[in-house]
């Protein structure tokens, strides 16, 4: 028996281990972020196999065709994982930016690149298969920019990890035990990468990474399968918050405690004729075009915008993050416009009828009273007494619409009896 046989068994294990892996999250595919972190889990699986048969493989041009499909199953598992971690967290929108798009390209490009380095050796030189314990073992002279490459790759995969841990620290007790488990996952297959890149091992010939994609899968089982992460994913929430911010129809922006803008929604660009863009890190205060902007203690704002003079009345609501560290405000403002233009026609209307209702049933009141004395027919005397007594009752009626208006507008005081 080979002596290294339990290498190769181990890797068909983590090939086995992860397709079974598949087999069960194959129905969370529609589900956030699931689809990236199965097309990883595919490299994964394949790369485990693939690596399994190498180790058999002594032909050297058949051994380095499994060693570049191995380069690329890597780089396909670093930038899908990335993807995975992105869109599971409600940070979707950056897997869809031009600049990401072209990172998913990357495996394509190390076969391209990795299966010509024969001709033009831009890669490695000095390829060799060489026997450890009985397997077909393979060493690479690799350039200094192909090793940084690689690192770069090790690295984005443990940005993966670190945007679960980061969902970890947001969100606490409701996603810790799934994120935390996944972002472990990574650590002893890229530990082994690692290793083995920088031939910092006993066996450079050989990568462990395949054998470290065991405690990957039981870990990933857990979270999975174990405790239903597709079922409850932070995506839910991220996107929820921000649409309750995106699309409520009030202006919204957010200050830091500097009062510096940080972000807003479209209410309030179009409310303030402002991009996004063009607003971010102003001060409050230059973009409502007043001298002063405290959010604590503005009360009621008159904005300029667009030719137009509106009224906002200010809600502001402090930010904390999840150590209770004060960073900013939350701004609401509320056009209020219109009612307070209507208050104002209601209020001169209010004034001049009352005004003159007075002022003129007193004139009629009087001339009224004046002519009822004055007529000696006893009819016309009772139409101008009743009459009369019309006008007084009109000139109260006023009287108590100012009592009403002045208690309305006072400010009432409970009081214990």
């Amino acid at each position: 028996m080979v002596a290294g046989t339990w290498i190769v068994v181990a890797s068909l294990l983590s090939g086995v281990g992860t397709l079974a892996l598949i087999a069960r999250l194959w129905r969370y595919r529609e589900k956030p972020g699931a689809t990236w972190f199965l097309l990883s889990l595919v490299c994964q699986a394949l790369w485990s196999v693939s690596y399994a048969v190498s180790l058999f493989v002594f032909d050297r041009t058949l051994r380095l065709a499994l060693g570049v499909l191995g380069w690329a199953l890597l780089s396909g598992i670093a930038v899908y994982f990335l993807a995975f971690a992105l869109a599971y967290t409600g940070r979707g929108q950056i897997v869809r930016t031009p600049w990401y798009r072209a990172l998913l390209g990357l495996p394509l490009a190390a076969v391209v690149l990795l299966g010509t380095n024969p001709i033009h050796g831009l890669v490695w030189s000095e390829f060799s298969v060489v026997e450890v314990a009985g397997l077909a073992g393979a060493t690479y002279d690799l350039r200094l920019w192909a090793v940084l490459v690689a690192t770069g790759g090790v690295l984005i995969a443990l940005l993966g990890s670190l945007v679960l841990f980061d969902t970890v620290l947001s969100y606490g007790r409701l996603y810790r035990r799934e994120a935390v488990a996944v972002g472990v996952s990574t650590v002893p297959p890229l530990s082994a990468v690692v290793v083995w890149l920088y031939g910092l091992g006993p066996v450079p010939a050989l990568n462990f990474a395949t054998v470290m994609f065991l405690p990957h899968i039981a870990l990933d089982a857990y979270a999975f399968v174990g405790s239903d992460m597709f079922e409850f994913h932070p995506a839910t929430r991220r996107v929820g918050e921000r649409a309750a911010i995106d699309d409520l129809g009030a202006p919204v922006i957010i200050v830091d405690e500097q009062h510096r803008v940080v972000t807003l929604n479209g209410a309030a660009e179009t409310a303030f004729d402002v991009r996004k863009a063009d607003a971010l890190t102003q001060p409050l205060s230059a973009l409502l075009g007043v001298d002063s902007a405290d959010p604590t203690d503005m009360g009621a704002v008159t904005v300029q915008s667009g030719g137009r003079r509106q009224i906002f009345t200010v809600t502001s609501t402090p930010l904390r993050d999840a150590g209770g560290t004060h960073v900013g405000y939350t701004v609401v403002f509320q056009d209020v416009t219109a009612e307070r233009r209507r208050e104002q026609r209601l209020d001169v209307l209010n004034r001049v009828l009352r005004h003159n209702l007075r002022n003129d049933m007193t004139v009629v009141q009087g001339f009224t009273e004046a002519a009822a004395k004055r007529v000696d027919d006893e009819e016309t005397r009772s139409m101008l007494e009743r009459a009369a007594a019309k006008t007084t009752d009109l000139v109260s009626l006023g009287e108590k619409a100012r009592t009403v208006e002045r208690v309305i507008d006072s400010d009432p005081r409970s009081e214990r009896v």
